[in-house]
C-alpha cells in the first residue's frame, strides 16, 4: 500500500498512523495537522538527531535556520518527499509551525507526550492525530 492512500482527511489520520507503524518498525509516529494537510512522521535515528544538531549550532546561520526543516524532511513519511518538497514551496513555514515542532519534540524525546495520559490522545494531541510547539526540519523516507 502506497503512503499516499493512507490518508484522505485528517479523521482518517489516526487509522494511517496505525498502519505506518508496522512498516516502521521500533519507530514512534506521529502525525499533525499543517496548513498544507496533514503529515505524518517517524521518530528520527540517532544520526539522523545529531546531524540536526549539528546544523542548529553550525556558525552558519542560513544552516542553523534550515535545521529544522531539514530534519522535518528526513522524518516525513506522508505525504512523499516530491509532495512535501512541494508543500514546502507553497507553505514554506511548515516547520515552524508550533504544532510541528511539539510533534518533533516529542518524537526527538525532549518533551514527553502528555496527551496519552489524559484517556488518549484528544483532536490536537500528537498520536494519531494532531499536536503543537516548534522544532522541524527534513526529508521524506521515501527519498
Amino acid at each position: 500500500m502506497m503512503h499516499e492512500e493512507l490518508v484522505g482527511t485528517n479523521k482518517s489520520a489516526a487509522e494511517a498512523v496505525e498502519k505506518l507503524k508496522s512498516m516502521y518498525p521500533g519507530k514512534r509516529i506521529k502525525a499533525v495537522d499543517t496548513a498544507a494537510g496533514v503529515v505524518i512522521m517517524r521518530s528520527p535515528s540517532r544520526p539522523e538527531f545529531a546531524a540536526f544538531r549539528m546544523w542548529q549550532l553550525d556558525d552558519d546561520k542560513s544552516i542553523a535556520a534550515s535545521a529544522s526543516e531539514k530534519l522535518m524532511r528526513q522524518v516525513v513519511v506522508l505525504p512523499d518527499a516530491d509532495t512535501f518538497g512541494l508543500w514546502l514551496e507553497e507553505f514554506p513555514g511548515i516547520s515552524s509551525d508550533p504544532d510541528v515542532g511539539k510533534t518533533l519534540r516529542i518524537l526527538l524525546g525532549m518533551t514527553k507526550d502528555t496527551s496519552e495520559k489524559k484517556g488518549g490522545p484528544s483532536a490536537k494531541s500528537s498520536d494519531p492525530t494532531t499536536t503543537s510547539p516548534s522544532i522541524a526540519g527534513g526529508s521524506s523516507s521515501a527519498a
